[in-house]
């Protein structure tokens, strides 16, 4: 008989959101979508229901999420399904987790902060949360966790070639991403931390349940519905319903195309100042009750400072640091060592792509 399991992963829950509409709260999406998985997995009657991380957005999460996020524990609990909870890269700081009062509460088998395991029918489930900074410790497991045959492993870790967004023509090779090759021997491979639903190989990145930003607009969100029977594994995307994020670079003499769905509308304006400003004055008349308009601007008659570095017009923003060590897995400090070497990578890895992760 098959075993089934849900899994779903980066709920990110924030009680406020750049991109939040007056007709929409991007945390009422969430939950909403979130739902859509637990009740899906009771109807499905799923042994085994599987968060991949970042259930939260911050460490630190505020009485009103936890209240919320247990609640969907629970009545997975009550249903008689099996409850795994990886912890992720956002709920982590140090030594603390988000998920330390829940432990007390649901016990470590149902929050997983340490690698888990479970054996059914002859397969070995392998739950591996994040690491915070323990590069080589992470290494270490997976190599000696892919020596058993029949595993399946779910995780909340890099992976070589994953893309961070939707447009990224290029990949990058971290120390803190675990090679294709050591996962290479599992039967299968599950993995939170990237936002994008991708394949590669024998590894599934499963995705977040909504859109966080530009970055990522043209895909569908999804959780994923998995039945293992002996060696033979299948996989059924659970589609969610999200608001569009549509993304329009404009020069001074382009016809501006008008916002007409409900979504998140986000203007590139390239042009000079008095033109961006005129122009962002009549796209912002339609951030309605439905409809979010963000402007970037980026003026043709600035002026520049001939003896100025290229990497020195650029600011540290914190979504820019939190891009990058989302990224990297890393933490970085403020310190002018840091900063250059910040500004650096955030320049290899987002290129024009910076733009797509403002809001």
């Amino acid at each position: 008989m098959a075993f089934k399991i849900l899994s779903a992963s980066d709920f990110h829950l924030k009680i406020r959101d750049p991109n939040d509409t007056q007709d929409e709260s991007r945390l009422q999406r969430r939950l909403m979508n979130l739902d859509v998985c637990v009740s899906k997995a009771i109807e499905s009657k799923v042994d085994m229901f599987v968060c991949m991380g970042d259930s939260y957005d911050h460490p630190e999460p505020s009485s009103q999420l936890r209240s919320e996020l247990n609640n969907r524990i629970v009545r997975l609990v009550m249903a008689g399904i099996q409850v795994r909870w990886l912890v992720g890269n956002h709920e982590s700081v140090r030594t603390r987790h988000a998920f330390m009062p829940e432990k007390e509460i649901f016990g470590s088998q149902v929050i997983v902060d340490e690698t888990g395991f479970q054996n059914i029918g002859g397969i070995r489930l392998i739950f591996v949360p994040y690491y915070s900074g323990l590069d080589e410790e992470i290494h270490d497991k997976i190599k000696e966790f892919s020596k058993t045959e029949n595993c399946v492993l779910f995780g909340h870790f890099g992976v070589t070639g994953a893309k961070r967004i939707a447009n990224q023509t290029k990949t990058f090779d971290l120390d803190s991403e675990v090679s294709n090759e050591a996962l290479s021997n599992f039967l299968r491979v599950f993995i939170g931390h990237y936002h994008i639903p991708q394949e590669l190989g024998n590894v599934t990145i499963v995705g977040s349940i909504v859109r966080n930003n530009f970055g990522e607009m043209g895909y569908m969100p999804r959780g994923l519905l998995i039945e293992i029977d002996g060696t033979e594994i299948t996989q059924t995307d659970i589609p969610l319903k999200d608001l569009d994020f549509v993304r329009h670079e404009v020069n001074e003499d382009d016809l501006i195309p008008k916002p007409h769905e409900v979504g998140v509308y986000q203007y590139v304006l390239t042009g000079k100042t008095s033109w961006i400003a005129e122009t962002s004055r009549e796209l912002k008349k339609y951030s309605t009750s439905s409809n979010r308009v963000n402007i970037v601007p980026k003026p043709t008659d600035r002026r520049q400072d001939s003896g100025q570095k290229d990497n020195e017009d650029l600011t540290i923003t914190s979504s820019m640091q939190k891009y990058v060590e989302d990224f990297t897995g890393k933490s970085f400090s403020f310190s002018e060592g840091d900063r250059k070497g910040l500004l650096t990578l955030g320049r290899e890895i987002l290129n024009d792509s910076i733009e797509n992760t403002k809001t």
